[in-house]
């Protein structure tokens, strides 16, 4: 079976708040001097030749990369593989469990918590967790937790909820993707989730409930209207039934 890749091609490449691009990076990484053409010899001459044409092959190499319209295309491919990888996170979501002990004060609380890989840019680790309780209420046996049926679909729905939280979907997508019209969907549970790598000590009570977003397909503001395909009389319809 094919393992779901995780993280996208373009969302790699781009440059970052804490990264440069791989290609700036690829341009970047040089460590030839240009004292290789001032030999006085044969193949000193051929290598001020070659020196010469590299400049201008990294020259076109920046105007490409560094151009507008070819940025706005790398930041949509990374933004559609984010929601690609994300989407499949949602349909196939391996759930782990895991203990976490929080000290708070002078007194320590162990929580259960969910795990499941999920690609966010804004998170280091490409995981998404949700709390599902504390440890004395459920239990530290991990091993019995995870072989009771409807103590994983609880944990499985927690996650979901999560991703569904901080995932792209496509009304925030480009113009040319196909608009998606999101429709109410209610389930009759309550979870207390975290969406994010670091744990914060205060948690928020949310249910799994979405607003309706719908859009219309026309478009606001002034149109023409087209010009007739024929020109004639419209005449009453006379004849009798």
């Amino acid at each position: 079976m094919k393992k779901n890749q995780l993280k996208g091609i373009f969302t790699e490449l781009i440059e970052t708040s804490i990264r440069k691009s791989a290609f700036t990076s690829f341009i970047e990484t040089e460590d030839i001097s240009s004292d290789v053409t001032l030999e006085k010899s044969e193949i000193g001459l051929k290598r001020k030749k070659i020196f010469e044409e590299l400049q201008k092959l990294k020259a076109d190499y920046n105007n490409i990369i560094e151009d507008y319209k070819t940025l706005q295309i790398f930041a949509r491919l990374a933004r559609l593989e984010t929601a690609i990888v994300q989407h499949r996170s949602i349909l196939d979501t391996e759930v782990k469990l895991t203990l976490l002990n929080q000290k708070r004060g002078g007194s320590e609380t162990s929580y259960v918590v969910a795990r499941a890989p999920f690609y966010n840019p804004n998170n280091v680790k490409a995981e998404i967790r949700a709390y599902l309780g504390k440890t004395e209420d459920l239990g530290n046996d991990l091993v019995k937790l995870s072989n009771d049926p409807e103590f994983m679909k609880m944990a499985e729905l927690a996650l979901v909820s999560s991703m569904e939280k901080d995932m792209i979907i496509m009304d925030t997508l480009p113009v040319s993707t196909k608009e998606k019209v999101v429709s109410t969907v209610k389930v009759p549970v309550k979870i207390l989730e975290v969406a994010s790598d670091d744990f914060s000590n205060q948690f928020e009570e949310v249910t799994n409930e979405k607003k309706v977003k719908k859009r219309t397909p026309f478009r606001p503001g002034p149109v023409v209207n087209p010009k007739p395909k024929t020109l004639g009389l419209f005449l009453p319809n006379t004849k009798k039934d």
